[in-house]
């Protein structure tokens, strides 16, 4: 892990999406992903960790309202295996290597 990195664990995410939320055949609904979002940036010890939405939507509503929950990023996951890895590896490399923590 890098300077501090945590994870965080939530357990109303994986009850309501039910089982493991990272697993692409059980989706986790939208409206839990925001109220997992909402949560972490009103906690005072969580507040300050980027949060990066990752999605299948493209949508303007979406986009808008990850943005004033605060999310530090909003990206729509490529489809493709080759331009999805990019995009994970073009993140690590900025938020791991570039970007300014505390």
């Amino acid at each position: 892990m890098w300077r501090g990195a945590r994870v965080v664990e939530w357990d109303g995410l994986e009850n309501r999406c039910g089982g493991n939320s990272t697993q692409g055949s059980n989706p986790c609904p939208s409206a839990i992903r925001y109220k997992f979002l909402a949560e972490i940036k009103q906690d005072p010890d969580l507040k300050h960790i980027p949060v990066i939405m990752l999605s299948t939507s493209g949508s303007k509503h979406d986009i808008r309202k990850a943005y004033e929950l605060h999310a530090n990023c909003y990206l729509i996951k490529p489809v493709e295996l080759e331009d999805f890895l990019r995009v994970i590896r073009s993140l690590e490399d900025f938020w791991f290597n570039m970007a300014m923590i505390p």
